[in-house]
């Protein structure tokens, strides 16, 4: 978890972007709900450096809205204010 907390804070070449998406999907399907609220801040870290992760994490953030745990509803609705 603090690794994806750290994320705003590191730099990731786009040519590592692949296996940091991986990272974070294997992050959304664990059973901890503060590990997936951070994963989906993870992926808006990617989104805002690599563009072509917008559209996609736009959706993906939608759904998390509406069908995740209200803990990880909450980080992201603090994830949508502060874009």
């Amino acid at each position: 978890m603090h690794a994806l907390q750290c994320l705003p804070y590191l730099e990731v070449p786009e040519d590592q972007s692949a296996g940091l998406e991986r990272f974070l999907d294997s992050c959304l399907e664990s059973d901890n709900k503060f590990l997936r609220a951070w994963a989906y801040n993870g992926f808006n870290e990617l989104a805002l450096r690599l563009p072509r992760y917008r559209d996609e994490v736009n959706l993906m953030l939608a759904r998390a809205s509406e069908s995740e745990a209200a803990s990880v509803r909450a980080r992201v609705r603090n994830i949508l204010k502060s874009r």
